[in-house]
């Protein structure tokens, strides 16, 4: 992958730090992904690839099969790791 390539995918990104995912919800609507394996930032938490017009934090990089998760295209920082249940915060108003 070029290097004009790399700099316009690390835009993409959208993290949902570890703590906050297994908390659970804290008010509000969350979505709930169960058994599954997610493709992480060491620092940062949980992956989301995020587009323009994606309301949200965009589509979660996770699968219930570790073989598929892994084939996910993982970018080379990133740790893949399993978590039984896992809450993302979503808004109503993003399905308006």
């Amino acid at each position: 992958m070029s290097d004009d390539t790399s700099d316009k995918l690390a835009n993409r990104w959208r993290f949902l730090p570890e703590a906050e995912a297994i908390s659970g919800p804290q008010g509000g609507f969350c979505a709930v992904y169960r058994d599954r394996w997610w493709v992480c930032h060491p620092e940062h938490g949980l992956t989301f690839f995020w587009s323009r017009g994606v309301k949200g934090l965009g589509s979660p990089q996770c699968n219930a099969s570790e073989s598929t998760a892994v084939r996910l295209g993982k970018p080379v920082w990133a740790v893949l790791k399993f978590f039984p249940v896992v809450f993302v915060p979503i808004s109503l108003a993003d399905y308006q």
